[in-house]
């Protein structure tokens, strides 16, 4: 998302890139689960998704 939002300001605003992205968190963290059903989703967005969709995100 970083990379996109700096082809954009590029794109739009000029500018120039300085250095390459730099990470420097001390460790990976840990993946998040949320628990989400079905019937919610489709109230929250209005749209059908296929479970393996939705488990695969």
């Amino acid at each position: 998302m970083l990379k996109r939002a700096t082809e954009l300001i590029l794109e739009l605003c000029g500018g120039k890139v300085v250095s390459n992205i730099i990470d420097i968190y001390p460790e990976e963290k840990p993946k998040t689960s949320v628990t989400l059903k079905y019937h919610y989703l489709k109230k929250l967005s209005g749209k059908n998704y296929h479970p393996d969709a939705v488990k695969k995100y």
